[in-house]
């Protein structure tokens, strides 16, 4: 069968679409654990039980791991770290092909038993990764004219599946180039914001390691002066997470829990940790540390004015910037300079927006490339 899927692998977690529809996102984590990893029985549901052996010609290390959600209960685990390149490491492949079989596997019920399952795949790459020379090739090829297999293994529902996938098609682009598409387009890809495609604007993406901050100038990308830094909100996450156990010996098993648990908690929930089961605020920590990844990210938004001075506008996108919003904001109307920031209109918005954007170009590619054959 030949699927259609937009893949956007975040720091934070992976964002499917297939077929058009939403999927559920999976924490980018990874845990290389045994093969029988000693259950009394399953988890509720798949996405909670993530266990697969992993083969590939486009990893190092094919193995067994636990991923997403089970992979956090497990130490020691792996986020990706600043450092990390997406386009050579192995758990951006990883992730993308568990995504990919979850899909194939779910799609065609065929459980215990072999799937084939070929794909049409749009994704990207950081900005500072896809400005290099060959590298967005690279990445493709990686995938392209290979047998890549995932065999569930202790995994609810999918125990005993195995989903051997091919690529027709890997389509890899920049991030930022990605978001202008979101912008100035509807969901079927035409034109739907001409106001914007006559300005000179700013995308900032702030992801988990990175922070991507495309120039589009009157509908165009500036290759020269979009650029990306080893900045995003991972490192603040992570002098949470310490800087809560010094305090109260508790420990936030990975940057995931602690956005949805602590951060992103409803209610009065939201920055408190349970402390031999009583609620405890925890927001003096979490305000330290994000307003200092705000001011980090002002700084940058002031150098990239002074390279570009007739910006007049910047859109604040990503996991990152639904994070740091009231913090950005505050720095912004503080500070000697202040900048026309802009954002999604919702956090939901703005975390998928780059997913579906890859959707829009990979029908956009897909209808040019059967135009060109008709031809």
């Amino acid at each position: 069968m030949l699927r259609l899927a937009a893949i956007d692998i975040g720091n934070d977690s992976v964002k499917p679409i297939y077929s058009g529809a939403h999927g559920q996102p999976i924490p980018n984590v990874i845990a290389p654990i045994p093969a029988d990893r000693g259950v009394l029985s399953l988890e509720s549901n798949v996405y909670e039980g993530i266990h697969c052996r992993i083969t590939s010609p486009a990893l190092a290390n094919s193995g067994v791991y636990a991923v997403g959600n089970l992979a956090t209960r497990y130490a020691p685990n792996h986020e990706p770290e600043p450092g990390d390149t997406k386009g050579t490491s192995d758990q951006a492949v990883i992730m993308l092909l568990v995504s990919l079989a979850l899909d194939a596997a779910t799609e065609t019920k065929a459980s215990p038993g072999t799937v084939h399952a070929t794909y049409a795949v749009s994704t990207g790459l950081p900005l500072r990764e896809a400005k290099q020379p060959g590298a967005r090739a690279a990445f493709a090829e990686r995938l392209m004219g290979k047998v890549h297999e995932v065999e569930f293994l202790q995994t609810p529902d999918l125990s005993g599946t195995v989903v051997r996938i091919e690529f027709e098609q890997v389509d890899v682009y920049s991030e930022g180039q990605a978001a202008m598409m979101h912008l100035v387009t509807d969901e079927h890809g035409h034109i739907k914001n001409t106001e914007l495609l006559q300005k000179s604007i700013l995308i900032n993406d702030i992801g988990g390691l990175s922070t991507d901050s495309a120039v589009i100038e009157r509908g165009e990308p500036d290759n020269i002066n979009s650029e990306g830094i080893n900045s995003g909100v991972s490192e603040y996450l992570d002098l949470i997470i310490e800087n809560v156990y010094q305090r109260y010996h508790h420990k936030i098993r990975s940057r995931r829990n602690l956005v949805r648990d602590v951060l992103l908690a409803p209610n009065e929930r939201k920055n408190h940790i349970l402390v031999d089961g009583k609620l405890t605020s925890v927001k003096d920590i979490v305000d330290v540390a994000l307003a200092e990844c705000a001011r980090v990210q002002h700084e940058h938004l002031t150098r990239m004015w002074k390279k570009v001075s007739d910006l007049e506008l910047v859109y604040q996108i990503g996991g990152g910037s639904a994070l740091l919003r009231p913090y950005l904001t505050a720095v912004n109307e503080q500070g000697k300079r202040t900048f026309p920031l802009r954002w999604q209109e919702s956090s939901e918005e703005s975390v998928w927006m780059i997913a579906e954007s890859y959707w829009r170009m990979l029908q956009l590619s897909r209808s040019a490339a059967s135009v060109s054959e008709g031809v």
